[in-house]
């Protein structure tokens, strides 16, 4: 999926000659803490609340502000995991697209970005999830696959995460199975150590605390 797939088009943008108070009364209707600021169709860069509400003046133009960030944008055509990994490196929550010619095209929102996480996650989709470890030399995909087919299930999603100067993995599956007993004895079987397993109503609400504390931690 690419970022011109995922892109909130509707968010007002801002121009130079805008005042500080249409800007923020934009991010208190919207719920964000960051802007775009647009010239001619060009991106010019993000204002932030931040900057604007520590200012001596509230009520000035956005041209007299420094405008956040050298680069805040990314290309249509850049890979969603792309974006992740800047938004991640510039610590925002938003992030604007552009075309080759840095025309603005919109913004990248926590709300759409959790849509797409969710879509990719199979987060709406009954089942359950299991977490094992294994060494990274020892992970083979196709053998977990078989594992849980074996069990008449099958894999909805999958991502692997791991910790620095560790040579194990953890491999977390959606699977579309609620009832994980039978799988979980049959990756125990094949030597592969299951670290954590949730059933389908423990794992709305897990999912649930894990979205309020993100939507704490963006604010929104």
């Amino acid at each position: 999926m690419l970022a011109s797939e995922i892109i909130n088009a509707h968010i007002p943008i801002l121009k130079p000659t805008d005042s500080t108070a249409r800007a923020l009364a934009i991010m208190q209707d919207y719920k964000i803490s960051h802007l775009a600021v647009v010239s001619k169709n060009k991106l010019q860069g993000l204002i932030s609340e931040e900057a604007i509400l520590s200012s001596v003046k509230l009520n000035q133009k956005i041209a007299d502000y420094q405008l956040a960030f050298s680069h805040p944008s990314v290309l249509s055509t850049q890979h969603v995991y792309e974006v992740i990994g800047i938004m991640s490196d510039l610590g925002i929550a938003i992030v604007p697209v552009v075309d080759a010619a840095n025309n603005y095209l919109g913004l990248i929102t926590p709300a759409v970005f959790l849509k797409f996480f969710s879509e990719i996650t199979s987060l709406s989709n009954p089942g359950g999830i299991i977490v094992l470890e294994v060494g990274q030399r020892d992970y083979s995909l196709v053998e977990i696959a078989k594992i849980v087919e074996s069990n008449d299930a099958h894999i909805l999603s999958s991502y692997i995460s791991s910790k620095p100067d560790s040579i194990k993995i953890e491999i977390t599956l959606k699977i579309d199975k609620t009832e994980l007993s039978s799988i979980i004895l049959s990756f125990e079987r094949y030597n592969y150590r299951v670290v954590q397993s949730f059933n389908q109503h423990k794992l709305f609400e897990d999912s649930m605390d894990r979205f309020n504390s993100l939507m704490n931690y963006l604010n929104i």
